[in-house]
C-alpha cells in the first residue's frame, strides 16, 4: 500500500485543483485523475497488473471522501479574509487577501457601516453593503481588488468592478457602500444578513462571523484607531469578535494624520495565517496618502494547516487502507 507521507500528498494535490495524481504507481501505468470541479475520477490504465488496481482503490477512497467537500461553498472563520489596501477618493477600491482557499459559489458582505458600542449590529442608515459571491475557485494567498466606480460609469454592473465576483448590493442603481474620503471604515463579514434602514435600529447577522475590519476615520479615535461607538457614518467601535493588531487594524488613532488612501506595505508576504494577520493589521507596516494607491496584487505565501473537515476525509480514508491492509 502507499505510505501515509504519499497519501497524504496526493490529497494536498486533490485539493488544490487541477492537479493529476500520480502517487506510488509502479511504472506509471496507472493515472487517476481528478477534477474537483466537475466532480468527476477517471482512471486511465495501460496493462495494469491486479495489485495496481488495489492502488488505485486506496486514492480513490480518499478522492471520494474529499467530493462532498470540494463542491461546497466555504464558510468563513475570523481571520481567513484580510483587507491589504483601502482607496476612498474616487474610485473606492477595497483590496482583499484570502489567508484560506475558498470554492466558487462562496459569499461574504463587505460594508461601510460603523459598529455599535453596544456589540449588537452595526448602525443602519446612510452607508451600505455589498453580497460579493466567488464564481470561481480561490487559493490561499490571492489577492483581489473590488471596485466601486462614484460616479457609476464603469462598464461592470453598477460601477462595480471584478470579474471573478457577482454582486448585490442595497441601492436601487448602484450601491449604497462608498467610503468617504474624509473618514470611514471597512468590514468584512459572512452570515445571514439583516439590513436597518435607520440609525436607531442596528443591522444585524446571524449564522456567521465577523472577518476583518478596517477604520480609516481619525476622528474621534482612541489609541487603538477606534472610536467608542458609531455616532455618525463615519465612526466605529471595535466589535468584540475582533482584535485590534491581529483580525482588525485601526489606521489613524488619535494624533495622527489622517488620509483618504491607505495600503498594506507588504513586509510580510510568506508565513502562517496567524503571522500574515500580524503583519497586516499593525498599523505601523501601512502606508497612507492622499492620492490613489495602485496596490500590488502578487499573491501571499500562506504555509497551509489542514482544516478539521479535511483531516476527518483523510482519517477516514487512511482507516479505510489500514482495514484493507490487515486482511
Amino acid at each position: 500500500m502507499p505510505p501515509i507521507a504519499d497519501v497524504a500528498q496526493a490529497w494536498g494535490s486533490f485539493v488544490s485543483h487541477n492537479q493529476l495524481l500520480k502517487k506510488y504507481l509502479p511504472s506509471n501505468n496507472l493515472t487517476l485523475t481528478l477534477d474537483s470541479q466537475a466532480q468527476t475520477c477517471r482512471t486511465h490504465t495501460t496493462g495494469i497488473a491486479f495489485q495496481n488496481e488495489e492502488k488505485m482503490k486506496y486514492i480513490t477512497t480518499i478522492a471520494l471522501a474529499s467530493l462532498a467537500i470540494a463542491a461546497q461553498a466555504t464558510v468563513f472563520a475570523t481571520g481567513d479574509l484580510a483587507i491589504v489596501g483601502y482607496n476612498s477618493s474616487n474610485p473606492d477600491d477595497v483590496a482583499i487577501v484570502s489567508l484560506v482557499a475558498f470554492e466558487s459559489g462562496t459569499s461574504f458582505y463587505m460594508t461601510d457601516y460603523g459598529w455599535r458600542s453596544a456589540n449588537d449590529g452595526f448602525r443602519g442608515g446612510g452607508e451600505g453593503w455589498i453580497k460579493v459571491t466567488a464564481t470561481r475557485n480561490y487559493s490561499a494567498g490571492e489577492v483581489f481588488v473590488i471596485r466601486r466606480e462614484i460616479n457609476g460609469t464603469s462598464p461592470a454592473v453598477a460601477g462595480l468592478e471584478n470579474a471573478d465576483f457577482t454582486f448585490e448590493f442595497d441601492g436601487a442603481t448602484n450601491p449604497e457602500f462608498a467610503p468617504n474620503g474624509t473618514g470611514d471604515q471597512v468590514f468584512l463579514f459572512q452570515g445571514d444578513f439583516t439590513d436597518s434602514s435607520n440609525t436607531t435600529t442596528p443591522a444585524t447577522f446571524t449564522n456567521g462571523a465577523m472577518i476583518f475590519g478596517l477604520n480609516a476615520e481619525g476622528t474621534g479615535a482612541g489609541a487603538n484607531g477606534w472610536q467608542t461607538d458609531a455616532t455618525s457614518s463615519t465612526t466605529s467601535a471595535l466589535p468584540n469578535a475582533l482584535v485590534e493588531g491581529q483580525t482588525a487594524v485601526g489606521l489613524f488613532p488619535a494624533g495622527s494624520t489622517e488620509l483618504a488612501n491607505a495600503a498594506y506595505n507588504r513586509v510580510v508576504t510568506s508565513g502562517t495565517k496567524e503571522e500574515l494577520l500580524a503583519a497586516i493589521a499593525n498599523r505601523a507596516n501601512w502606508t497612507s496618502s492622499a492620492s490613489l494607491i495602485d496596490f500590488d496584487s502578487s499573491s501571499y505565501s500562506v504555509e497551509a494547516i489542514p482544516e478539521p473537515a479535511t483531516m476527518t476525509a483523510l482519517g477516514l480514508a487512511l482507516v479505510a487502507i489500514a482495514r484493507k491492509r490487515r486482511k
